[in-house]
C-alpha cells in the first residue's frame, strides 16, 4: 500500500467518524426538542422545587400546592 492510499484511508476513517458524530449530535438534539417541547428538561428547578420532566399545569400544581399529589 502506498503513502497515497495509506493517507486517502485515513481521511475516508476521519471523515466517516465526523459524519456520524454529526448526525448523532443532531439526532440528539432533535429527540430533546421533540420529547421535551410540551415539559420541562429533567433537573429543572422553580423556587428551589423540582419541575424536572413535568407539564406546565402539574409544575404549577407541584409548586403553589406541594401537598396535594406526589409527582
Amino acid at each position: 500500500m502506498t503513502n497515497l492510499q495509506k493517507r486517502n484511508k485515513i481521511i475516508v476513517i476521519i471523515v466517516s467518524v465526523l459524519v456520524i458524530l454529526g448526525l448523532s449530535v443532531f439526532l440528539y438534539i432533535h429527540h430533546m426538542g421533540t420529547a421535551y417541547s410540551d415539559r420541562f428538561l429533567p433537573s429543572t428547578y422553580v423556587n428551589d422545587v423540582n419541575v424536572g420532566k413535568l407539564s406546565v399545569a402539574d409544575a404549577e400544581k407541584k409548586i403553589y400546592h406541594p401537598h396535594l399529589a406526589p409527582f
